[in-house]
């Protein structure tokens, strides 16, 4: 891993293109439901790959979280977290305004 503001690190476009695979058919995780966005991603595509694969890892800040507390057993619970995906959709927000 690249230290922060070292380094360039790009995606490539192949990982990118698994990734979407990836998260439109399995999802994120098992706790959330599908988010709109995803659908939103994959119409759009090719705009949001050309602008993911000019994301610099190295220097990149990652937005905070959605942190929820769900059942767990019969008395306990667990924090369980998901994307925030509003925060990354105004990015392509004048891609979008289909949607």
């Amino acid at each position: 891993m690249a230290a922060t503001g070292t380094s360039s690190d790009f995606i490539s476009a192949n990982s990118l293109n698994w990734a979407l695979t990836h998260i439109t058919r399995f999802g994120e995780n098992d706790i959330f439901p599908f988010p709109f966005e995803y659908e939103a991603y994959k119409a759009l595509w090719p705009e949001v790959l050309k602008t993911l694969s000019k994301v610099d890892l190295g220097t990149y800040e990652v937005g905070s979280t959605l942190k929820l507390l769900v059942p767990k057993g019969k008395w306990g619970f667990r924090v369980s977290m998901g994307a925030k995906f509003i925060s990354f959709f105004r990015e392509f927000r004048s891609m979008c305004d289909p949607f």
